[in-house]
């Protein structure tokens, strides 16, 4: 069973040829009026993606659109206790986020924002070492553009400082890679990213730093 959360316009609709275009960044419908960067329905996309639930779409050209999600309904549970650790507040601080991603950054801001945290946020390497301060975590994606990678970044960064706990972020299962990034002393989580693992980390990552003063 699911839930459908439909949302309506009465627009000039979208010829058929066009449907799948107008998901890509920058681009826009034929027939759309006013102003836009075309990057609205890239980034909900992509979001739908990340939360698994996929975003669809019906138009009929002069009468308009609906886009359209399909949510599955959860089976009713009963109450588990929490661990001790995933109640414990979480220290706030200053956080490097790095993701060629614009929805996954988005979201990624946003939840250390409401944690509390100060965030700078970068989808490219030259965005990251221009960060204005120096951070008490950074959070890089491991697949970047052009080919780069987190790692290449962290090599970048840990020439301003070289002491800086690091998560890298990815969606490759790949064992070997794993281990090699925690050889170097990153974390690593995989895409998609789950809340309580991050906030154990800053857990993780404060106690460590409150040790050490």
């Amino acid at each position: 069973d699911a839930l459908r959360v439909e949302v309506w316009d009465t627009g000039p609709g979208i010829a058929l040829e066009e449907q799948q275009l107008i998901f890509q960044e920058f681009r826009r419908g034929s027939a759309a009026g006013g102003q836009g960067l075309g990057l609205g329905l890239s980034i909900a996309q992509r979001m739908a993606a990340l939360l698994g639930h996929p975003l669809g779409l019906r138009s009929t050209p002069g009468r308009g659109s609906v886009f359209h999600l399909a949510l599955p309904l959860a089976r009713p549970m009963r109450p588990t206790a929490l661990p001790v650790s995933s109640l414990l507040p979480v220290a706030s601080g200053r956080a490097l986020v790095l993701d060629n991603e614009p929805a996954a950054l988005a979201a990624l801001e946003h939840l250390l924002v409401g944690w509390g945290w100060q965030v700078h946020a970068a989808r490219q390497a030259e965005q990251a070492l221009a960060a204005p301060w120096r951070p008490d975590i950074q959070i890089l994606d491991y697949h970047l553009d052009a080919g780069r990678t987190g790692m290449d970044v962290w090599v970048q960064l840990r020439e301003r400082h070289a002491d800086v706990a690091t998560v890298i972020l990815t969606a490759d299962r790949d064992s070997e890679l794993r281990q090699r990034l925690q050889d170097l002393g990153a974390v690593v989580l995989h895409k998609p990213l789950k809340p309580l693992a991050l906030r154990q980390v800053l857990q993780r990552v404060a106690s460590a730093q409150q040790a050490a003063v």
